[in-house]
C-alpha cells in the first residue's frame, strides 16, 4: 500500500483516479471511505462476454467449446487470483469496523503469483473431455507483466481463513460455466481483443 503508485495502462490510471477521488471525499467532506485493492477476483459470474471479457472465464468458455484457450505474449505474465467467495466474506467482515479502516487503504490477494501459462495448463487439465491446445499471440499492448500482492496490513486486522485453494476454485468456476454453457451459446459472446473498441 505505500508503494509509489505509477500505472502504465489506462486502466490502471483509471483505478488509481477512483482511489484519489474516494480519499478526497473522505478529506474534503469527512465521508467514511476505504479503499480496498481487491487483485484479479475470480469465479461463478465473472465476466468472460465482450470487451470486459476475464481470461478465466473466456478461456474456461473457450474450452468448452472446443476452441484454443488463448495466451498473449509467452505466459510468463503473472496474476494473484483472489476467489470471489473469499472476497464476500472479507467484505462482509470489515463491516464492524469502523475508525480502524476509515481513510485506510488495503490491498487484497493472496501473495501466490501464477503465469498464465501455468493458468491455461491447469484449465485444460482440470478439463481432460475437451482436447485442445493453448494459441500464443502477440504480446497485449502496455500489458502489466507482474501483478502479486502483499496483502499483509489487511490480514493483520481480519482473519482470512479457509480460502479457496486455486485449483478448487477453478473446478466451482468451470462447472459454472459448464451449466451456463446449457442454455445459450456463451462462445458468440467472446471478444478475443478485449482491449479493442
Amino acid at each position: 500500500e505505500q508503494t509509489p503508485t505509477v500505472p502504465i495502462t489506462v486502466y490502471g490510471s483509471s483505478k488509481l483516479a477512483g482511489e484519489h477521488y474516494t480519499n478526497s471525499y473522505n478529506e474534503c467532506y469527512g465521508l467514511d471511505t476505504t479503499v480496498l485493492r481487491i487483485f484479479n477476483n475470480y469465479g461463478p459470474r465473472a465476466h468472460y462476454e465482450g470487451d470486459s471479457g476475464e481470461i478465466i472465464p473466456r478461456s474456461i468458455v473457450k474450452i468448452i467449446y472446443g476452441e484454443s484457450p488463448v495466451i498473449f505474449g509467452d505466459g510468463s505474465v503473472t496474476r494473484d487470483f483472489f476467489y470471489v467467495k473469499d472476497t464476500a466474506k472479507v467484505l462482509t467482515s470489515l463491516m464492524g469496523y469502523g475508525n480502524e479502516i476509515t481513510g485506510k487503504t488495503f490491498n487484497l490477494g493472496t501473495g501466490i503469483e501464477y503465469t498464465m501459462k501455468y493458468l491455461l495448463e491447469t484449465l485444460i487439465e482440470l478439463m481432460p473431455e475437451y482436447k485442445v491446445n493453448i494459441e500464443y499471440l502477440p504480446d497485449r499492448p502496455a500489458d502489466v507483466p507482474r501483478l502479486w500482492v502483499d496483502s499483509k496490513l489487511i490480514r493483520s486486522l481480519v482473519e482470512i481463513k479457509d480460502e479457496k485453494p486455486f485449483e478448487e476454485g477453478l473446478k466451482e468456476t468451470i462447472a459454472f460455466y459448464k451449466t451456463l454453457s446449457e442454455s445459450r451459446a456463451l462462445n458468440k459472446e467472446i471478444k478475443l481483443y478485449n482491449w479493442e473498441k
